[in-house]
């Protein structure tokens, strides 16, 4: 299991490393950073890191303004998804999210048992529990592991990563990421280490089954959001670019940091 270390490893050195050896080449991991734009203005900071091996992930994301945005507000959201994946396909055990805006700070706690998330703790606005219905809740994802669960098509056998729609259980509303194939092309030579590289643009497309969005044009989803994923070793999909279309505008996404470890030497090419 990810980041465990046996007691009888901890009081020997020999056994310690002989672990670590075993273990290190079983983790894949993949971390990005990108900057978020908003009419040519650097609004925001997104960071990204996924872990998974031997049938077990972990994605922590955070999410918080940044630049000429912090003259007039302050956010900080903080993800954390963990599940198990069989075949790129992906099974939540927990989800936590903390968002401190201003001086206001949300939860929202998810546990699963099975296909079904319970809701442990939510903060919301209006104070209400979800409304939801608990048979439209099974069988979803959390809303940080679709983005996984796209990195892992190829490895899951679909030929087309951008296909299908994933279901979508976020504590207090229902949606579907709706998925859609656009073109296959190269990836910017200034990316960090994916410079160069083929890759795919995706089309995402939130589609609200259940559930109220806070009011206000700023709390809606995005209408769409087209995604570059570069190809890393051929069967590895990395997004380093985003464009979300939003009641309030566009906002472009770009990525400054990407950082891939697999357990062969993944070529990144």
């Amino acid at each position: 299991m990810l980041g465990l270390q046996s007691h009888a490893a901890a009081d020997n050195p020999g056994m310690r490393l002989a672990e670590a050896s075993a273990a290190e080449p079983t983790e894949t991991r993949v971390a990005w950073t990108m900057d978020t734009y908003f009419g040519g203005l650097r609004v925001g900071l997104v960071d990204v890191t996924a872990r998974w091996q031997e049938g077990r992930y972990a994605m922590t994301s955070v999410v918080e303004s940044a630049g000429a945005l912090n003259y007039f507000v302050k956010s900080r959201m903080e993800s954390t998804s963990t599940g198990t994946v069989l075949d790129g396909q992906l099974e939540p055990d927990s989800y936590v999210q903390r968002h401190q805006l201003q001086d206001d700070l949300r939860v929202v706690e998810l546990a699963y048992d099975g296909p079904m998330p319970q809701v442990v703790t939510t903060d919301a606005e209006d104070g209400r529990d979800s409304d939801v219905p608990q048979a439209q809740r099974s069988g979803t994802l959390d809303p940080l592991s679709p983005f996984l669960q796209m990195m892992l098509a190829y490895d899951a056998g679909r030929s087309n990563p951008c296909e299908g729609s994933i279901p979508v259980f976020d504590g207090k509303r229902r949606y579907d990421l709706k998925l859609e194939y656009v073109k296959e092309i190269e990836i910017d030579e200034d990316t960090p280490l994916v410079g160069g590289n083929p890759g795919i643009l995706c089309e995402m497309d939130f589609k609200t089954k259940a559930g109220e969005w806070r009011s206000g044009a700023e709390n809606q989803p995005p209408t769409k959001i087209r995604i570059e994923f570069a190809k890393v070793d051929g069967d590895l999909l990395v997004p380093v670019k985003a464009l979300s279309r939003t009641p309030i505008g566009a906002f472009v996404m770009v990525a400054n940091r990407v950082e891939v470890s697999a357990p062969a030497a993944t070529a990144v090419r």
